[in-house]
């Protein structure tokens, strides 16, 4: 992958010396450039002829500087036409989504759409052909320059994501590595939701998740230790800074110096304390105690995924079945410090 400045640079390069060189070629015999790209523009820019390979065969050669965009997607895909509709003999339900005149920077024409109800619409294209533009711009996530976007009814406004959700709509980003919304602390904030939605003791919760863990742990493992684990990671658990303080250390000074700050000095450490001491009357007080238990769950499955690492990189193998009997260590850490 080339970064867009880089890439810049580069058919500036190429361009500039393909008008400028054309002729000295013939001198280079065997000299070529392949230059890999998804977006066909770039092509154009760069190329003299372009020749369409499908299947095996040569499709077509065309010129450059005058070949339609659509003309050469016709030829790669092998459809008599770019855009093509279906018409459905079912009799059509009511609109539950629709897009009227929608304008964007990066839309060339208004863009309209309409989905029924009970119907699952796909939209496909090639890489740089506007998909993740447009569903971004449907969830609020990029501006819209004009149009209506109606949801169930409801004219949704010029809004950001945080609108779209409230009226009910979610987006799955492409790259959910870096754009994605998923942390470590998922198992446990499923511990703060069985207890504050489900009623379920939190003695109970906790140890019922605890062997759902384990046993998800030997199934995606299948029971076999993982070995051979990078030396970086290795860093985190055997490391010493300035051959002296060991890394797990150091971690363990951050973690201390968070929660305390925390603690100390924002709003929710201060309802943990009130929750700790008497819940009965910090619920009287107007303190949400669902928010409390959730929010405090998932900060110590936070922690827990901080020690694994740690323990990992420690004893430089990863176990399925690694962690036995710390519970109790947990446990009688609580009972003794209460």
């Amino acid at each position: 992958m080339v970064p867009g400045q880089d890439r810049r640079r580069t058919l500036r390069t190429a361009g500039g010396g393909r008008s400028r060189h054309r002729n000295d070629l013939p001198a280079f015999p065997g000299l070529g450039i392949v230059y890999v790209s998804h977006k066909l523009e770039e092509i154009k820019t760069i190329g003299d002829r372009i020749t369409v390979l499908r299947d095996g065969n040569n499709v077509a050669t065309l010129d450059a500087k005058t070949a339609e965009l659509n003309e050469i997607i016709r030829l790669m895909i092998g459809a008599s036409r770019v855009t093509e509709s279906r018409q459905y003999s079912q009799p059509r339900e009511k609109i539950l989504f629709s897009v009227d005149q929608l304008r964007n920077k990066h839309f060339r024409q208004p863009f309209d759409l309409s989905v029924y109800e009970h119907v699952i619409v796909g939209i496909t294209g090639l890489v740089g052909a506007g998909k993740t533009e447009l569903t971004r711009v449907l969830f609020g996530a990029d501006a819209r320059s004009g149009g209506e976007i109606r949801f169930a009814g409801i004219t949704l406004p010029h809004q950001r994501p945080r609108g779209t959700v409230k009226h009910g709509l979610g987006y799955v980003p492409e790259n959910r590595d870096s754009k994605g919304f998923c942390l470590n602390l998922t198992v446990a904030a499923l511990n703060g939701l069985f207890i504050t939605r489900l009623r379920v003791p939190p003695f109970i919760a906790t140890l019922g998740m605890l062997g759902m863990a384990r046993g998800l742990a030997l199934i995606l493992s299948r029971g076999i230790p993982i070995f051979g684990l990078s030396k970086d990671y290795l860093w985190i658990g055997q490391g010493k800074i300035f051959n002296v303080i060991p890394v797990p250390t150091i971690i363990l000074l951050a973690v201390y110096t968070f929660v305390f700050l925390i603690a100390r000095y924002t709003r929710f450490g201060r309802l943990v304390y009130a929750t700790g001491s008497n819940a009965e009357a910090a619920e009287l007080s107007g303190i949400n105690l669902s928010y409390v238990f959730l929010g405090t769950y998932a900060l110590s499955g936070l922690f827990c995924g901080v020690g694994a690492v740690i323990e990992a990189a420690r004893l430089g193998t990863v176990q399925p079945a690694g962690g036995n009997g710390y519970e109790l260590l947990a446990i009688g850490a609580v009972v003794i410090g209460t």
